[in-house]
């Protein structure tokens, strides 16, 4: 999934998948090539963005894994893109 929000929202979703803003590393996108073949995203440069990968839940099969990046280039609203999956 991908959505644009701002800084509120950003910091109300990243909180909701357990962590801040504080833990994305800058310029990392976790994607493979095969993630963005698959969803036909084109990220922004290293520069504008920032992302984490998620690990699931210590103990629970149910819970996914999900990787995160935030694409910061837009002047008041950032791009958020995810994908979960389960191990």
């Amino acid at each position: 999934m991908t959505f644009k929000i701002g800084p509120e929202g950003r910091d109300l979703f990243l909180s909701s998948i357990r962590i801040s803003e504080k833990d994305l590393n800058p310029g990392v996108v976790d994607f493979t090539s095969s993630d963005l073949d698959l969803t036909g995203w084109s990220i922004g440069n290293a520069q504008s963005v920032k992302g984490k990968m998620v690990p699931a839940k210590d103990d629970d099969m149910k819970s996914p894994s999900i990787k995160v990046v935030i694409d910061y280039s837009g002047v008041d609203v950032m791009t958020i893109y995810v994908l979960s999956a389960k191990l």
